[in-house]
């Protein structure tokens, strides 16, 4: 019954979730924006009904501790507890209420980070033309015709979505051209600077009024790091940043030997880029070894993922034609949008995984993945009997090529791909009887370490630039994990960033606010080290599943993903590793 009520109401807010994000109409958007609230507030409702928590809490006691009946209702419980159920009425009305507020705030932070900025550079060079094609300039100047400002002589148009600044920092040997674009890249969403004060704020206040210390400490109680992030990002930041050291040394020898002949070797932040990618280029031209070199269209890339899914999960991803009114494409809009089935041995459809792999207005920024329907078993209207099991939906948003439709996947979007596609069939292969606890639903630490094995599989390996990679990674973590900790308490963020940059000795622009284009401090803030934290198990894994035949692969990432949050995520990977295992 308790779970029939998650049902119930996830049958609106996933749904709504993805469609609010995705829809090419701005009126479905909305719609689905005003259902997210109207059934986050019945949620809120939900949450503070003493009856349903003191049921559940009842019957804790009737169900052995690891069970999925004991975690189904632990979960319910806490999240209960969570939204200040045992408080007394006049706190729990105000945990409500804050609540609400925060929810509004990470709804704006999102908006705004996804949102693409028009600007003006100077570029008499015509460096955006030679990088992406005249064709595809003329779009984006056509596209965003009259806004950023005035174009004069000697100007052109540029627009602050990762497809073209991520290339321009990556091709243009113009270093104010460069720095052009990487101060509007890392400025585009000024109105993230108070939203997000106002975010800690009010996270801070609902950590305290629940009894605990700080924001970080609440989002992180029942996670596999709990209690060891610190210790944990401590670790990652002592052992990558020799390694980071001599990559930034590299990058600094290169400059002053091929660029400024001996006069400035110091890297700036719209440097690092560039020059990654010309030493990668000469080592190739010298006759080094690419680790992985990939360049090729959408509909090939998720062909690799065809064959990964043979190879390791014993499954076929298959193509399936939408139903009349299923698909949120329109006539005009190109693009990569499809529907496929997750086919058993049997050739049984296991879940159905919709791809959305191109830009369009509107359309959520960054890659993620988008349950619409978990999967559980279903029972009879009196609860008593299991009728057959729901098929679970899920969908898988990237932003693939630039708006012209001319769309091709370099190997860091076919990482991506892999690692959203971890995610999505996490979720659909999971084998648990209860939704609220079904795929992803299960600590975030955990849910990582799925999509990070998958995405080892792209074939880019550890890549070249690991140690900038990874030390910048622990560098965001930090500034999380002081943004919403105490540590960061009496500062803003703004103070912090600068901060961190200079404890870590990463080159920092005055002026620039990357942190407010970054939507993870939304959905991620206070577990973003979640995703560093996953690759140091991932990396585990994957050695296992590397001296396995295809039968144990498969059988190993059955026992990784079939639990869903149904078992404990340390039990679960020490099952699979069939060891204890000891990070931070």
């Amino acid at each position: 019954m308790l779970d029939g009520v998650s049902r119930i109401v996830c049958a609106v807010v996933d749904p709504a979730e993805l469609t609010r994000n995705t829809h090419p109409s701005p009126l479905y958007r909305a719609s689905a924006e005003s259902a997210f609230q109207s059934v986050g507030r019945c949620i809120d409702l939900l949450n503070t009904d003493s009856d349903i928590y003191k049921t559940a809490l009842s019957l804790i006691p009737h169900y052995t501790p690891g069970t999925e009946d004991y975690r189904m209702l632990e979960a319910v419980c806490k999240e209960y507890e969570m939204d200040g159920i045992h408080l007394p009425f006049q706190e729990r009305d105000k945990a409500a209420r804050i609540k609400g507020r925060i929810t509004d705030l990470e709804t704006m932070y999102v908006r705004e980070a996804q949102e693409g900025g028009f600007f003006v550079y100077e570029d008499k060079e015509g460096w955006g033309g030679r990088a992406f094609g005249e064709d595809t300039m003329e779009a984006v100047r056509n596209a965003y015709k009259g806004q950023g400002g005035e174009v004069r002589d000697g100007e052109t148009q540029g627009v602050t979505e990762p497809w073209f600044t991520g290339n321009m920092l990556r091709l243009v040997p113009s270093s104010s051209v460069r720095r052009d674009i990487y101060y509007h890249e890392n400025t585009k969403s000024p109105l993230n600077l108070s939203t997000l004060e106002e975010l800690r704020k009010e996270r801070r206040d609902l950590a305290v009024l629940l009894g605990y210390k700080d924001w970080c400490r609440k989002i992180q109680q029942g996670k596999m790091a709990d209690g060891k992030v610190g210790r944990f990002l401590e670790g990652v930041k002592k052992k990558e940043r020799g390694k980071w050291k001599l990559e930034m040394e590299e990058l600094a020898d290169f400059k002053r030997k091929y660029i400024t002949n001996g006069l400035n070797g110091n890297v700036e932040p719209w440097d690092v880029p560039y020059l990654q990618n010309l030493i990668t280029q000469k080592e190739l031209e010298e006759g080094g070894e690419d680790e992985f070199e990939w360049n090729g269209t959408v509909s090939e890339a998720v062909d690799k993922l065809r064959e990964w899914t043979d190879e390791f999960l014993g499954y076929q991803l298959q193509d399936r034609p939408f139903e009349e009114g299923e698909g949120w494409g329109t006539e005009d809009s190109s693009g990569y949008l499809t529907k496929s089935a997750l086919v058993d041995g049997r050739g049984e459809d296991v879940g159905i995984i919709y791809f959305d792999l191109s830009p369009r207005e509107g359309k959520y920024g960054h890659s993620a993945h988008f349950t619409i329907t978990g999967g559980y078993e279903e029972w009879d209207p009196t609860y008593t009997v299991v009728t057959g099991r729901s098929t679970p939906r899920v969908c898988v948003v990237m932003n693939i090529g630039g708006r012209d439709g001319k769309a091709r996947a370099g190997a860091g979007e076919l990482e991506t791909l892999f690692h959203e596609y971890g995610h999505a069939v996490h979720a659909v292969m999971s084998r648990t009887r209860y939704q609220h606890v079904s795929g992803t639903r299960g600590p975030t630490d955990f849910v990582e370490v799925v999509s990070h094995v998958t995405e080892k599989y792209a074939g880019r390996g550890e890549g070249r630039w690991r140690g900038i990679e990874r030390y910048t990674q622990a560098m965001y973590s930090e500034f999380d994990q002081r943004c919403f900790g105490v540590k960061g308490e009496g500062r803003g963020g703004l103070d912090i960033w600068r901060g961190v940059n200079e404890e870590f000795g990463v080159p920092y622009m005055e002026g620039t606010h990357w942190y407010t284009g970054f939507g993870h401090l939304s959905s991620y803030g206070g577990v973003y080290y979640s995703y560093l934290w996953a690759q140091e198990l991932a990396g585990v894994i994957h050695g296992k599943i590397g001296g396995e035949g295809k039968k144990e692969r498969v059988n190993t990432f059955r026992k990784l993903v079939e639990p869903g949050g149904s078992k404990d995520p340390i039990e679960i990977v020490e099952g699979v590793l069939g060891r204890e295992i000891k990070l931070g």
